[in-house]
């Protein structure tokens, strides 16, 4: 337990010393600061184009932003959040076998499924701060300006985008431990995400797709119940509980 402690603060301190922490930090801030900011600010946009665009002959109709609004810029903006945290991260193994310190880390002892263990909880305790940080600067914002008592199960939407990104998290763990480059381990992680928008496709298996956890806006407007997603979120837990397994496994059998 002594080493997985240490290697957990040697995890802490690079993130620390590399600047990635802040930088991610700051990227989700102002994730979350984007959406309702932009939802208050797109009446003053529109109304500055709208001379111009009558000259063009296209007429305006005078929008009503709500609280509802801020949240469909909010979950719009997720997946583009996931996609800059897995380009961040998805060098977390890979920089190791160039750099060989897997090598000093295992001769001296310290168990493979204890690196991936010490990984992975590092990647999960930066995505819950950054994620409901940004999460909770959105709605001090969309509280702020609107009346969010409209918004229906409001917990349930963010908690399903939270599960995706750890399901993102064991993904790029699992490849990492296959591959040694970080671009084998974005392609992988990028033709998994292709391969769920395939799946999606077919009506039988829409609704137990990861994918539809990214999309849980229906649920804050009526047109959907949190318990729609269940099937979805089943999906992703598996698939987290194997990809686990998977990177455990596969790190056990690989040359370092």
């Amino acid at each position: 337990m002594r080493q997985y402690k240490a290697f957990v603060k040697k995890e802490f301190l690079e993130l620390y010393r590399s600047g990635k922490g802040w930088i991610m930090l700051a990227v989700f801030f102002l994730f979350g600061i984007m959406a309702p900011a932009f939802a208050k600010l797109t009446p003053f946009i529109m109304e500055a184009f709208s001379d111009s665009l009558s000259e063009a002959g296209i007429s305006m109709k005078t929008m009503e932003i709500t609280a509802i609004s801020s949240w469909q810029q909010f979950y719009k903006n997720a997946p583009l959040a996931l996609i800059l945290f897995g380009l961040v991260f998805s060098s977390v193994m890979t920089n190791e076998y160039q750099k060989g310190t897997f090598v000093n880390i295992l001769t001296k002892g310290m168990k493979r499924w204890k690196v991936i263990g010490a990984k992975g909880s590092v990647l999960l305790t930066v995505w819950t701060v950054c994620y409901w940080m940004s999460y909770g600067t959105a709605l001090a914002y969309t509280v702020y300006f609107w009346d969010n008592t409209e918004i229906r199960y409001p917990w349930h939407a963010a908690g399903y985008v939270y599960l995706f990104g750890i399901l993102l998290i064991t993904a790029i763990l699992f490849f990492s431990s296959i591959f040694n480059s970080q671009a084998a381990v974005l392609g992988a992680v990028g033709g998994s995400v292709i391969l769920f928008y395939f799946l999606e496709m077919i009506p039988a298996l829409s609704d137990i797709i990861p994918l539809r956890l990214l999309a849980p806006i229906s649920i804050l407007t009526g047109g959907t119940e949190p318990g729609d997603f269940v099937g979805a979120a089943v999906t992703a837990a598996v698939l987290i509980l194997l990809f686990c397994l998977g990177a455990v496994f596969c790190f056990n059998k690989k040359q370092i």
